[in-house]
């Protein structure tokens, strides 16, 4: 009887101490949580803050490329401007996508699902990435489609440019 009583005590203490050092976990657990979601909130206001500043400078630059494109029409010039208007281009999509990705993250943005035709989109996706794969030696191909889907085309056409940009 005293064996079973004294080992019946030892249990008890250490479901006590087992109860304790499960709290404690439970607390830094929640603490450790807590400080993620503190962190990703500055982060998305960083984001929305940053993007009105941004958004100034890369605007002028659109309206430079512009107005060089006129000033470099019809000379030996125009390929290298309609190249560098393709690329201003190409990193306000990306700027409104980073944008849009930041909203989605606090729920303040919601997918505008609709008909997208593959072809466009392709052809934006190749035009944009072509340089790049030209660069390293490799030829990028799309095969001609008349195929659509139902998607978010700015979201389709993100996974679609990283997918070909990873590649």
């Amino acid at each position: 009887l005293n064996d079973v009583l004294t080992r019946s005590l030892a249990m008890r203490y250490e479901k006590i101490d087992l109860i304790e050092e499960l709290k404690a976990k439970s607390r830094a657990a929640g603490e450790a949580r807590s400080a993620a979601e503190a962190a990703n909130q500055g982060k998305s206001r960083l984001l929305a803050a940053a993007s009105h500043d941004l958004r100034q400078p890369l605007h002028a630059l659109g309206l430079y490329t512009a107005a060089l494109a006129v000033r470099a029409n019809g000379t030996e010039l125009r390929p290298l401007v309609r190249s560098v208007q393709g690329a201003v281009s190409a990193l306000e999509g990306q700027f409104e996508q980073l944008l849009d990705l930041s909203r989605l993250e606090v729920g303040g943005f919601a997918p505008a699902w609709t008909r997208v035709a593959l072809a466009p989109l392709c052809s934006r996706v190749m035009a944009e990435l072509q340089p790049q794969a030209t660069q390293k030696g490799l030829v990028l191909r799309a095969a001609a489609t008349s195929l659509a889907v139902t998607s978010d085309p700015a979201l389709l056409e993100r996974v679609i440019r990283n997918l070909v940009s990873n590649a």
